[in-house]
């Protein structure tokens, strides 16, 4: 009975993951990447704690902010305890 409710679980999370909509595509395809700075975060002792790249969209005269590309996330010791891809827009 647990091995079942598991997979129904996993099953409805599965199928509950949102696709694009042709409205959603049609709003990021007119999306103007203005600007994209390095954004890095230090711990007290100097060293780099967050490394990431904010990336700035305009859209009509609105400007839209979002962590993309590459992040790091650092231990205070300055090994690395998180890497992860972010997708851009």
């Amino acid at each position: 009975m647990k091995h079942f409710l598991v997979i129904i679980i996993l099953l409805s999370y599965n199928l509950t993951i949102a696709q694009y909509s042709e409205r959603l595509e049609e709003i990021l395809s007119e999306l103007k990447e203005v600007d994209s700075k390095a954004d890095t975060i230090h711990y007290g002792n100097g060293k780099a704690w967050w490394i990431s790249t904010l990336t700035t969209y305009e859209h009509n005269t609105d400007k839209y902010s979002t962590y993309s590309g590459k992040q790091v996330q650092f231990y205070k010791n300055g090994q690395i305890w998180q890497h992860s891809q972010l997708q851009s827009i």
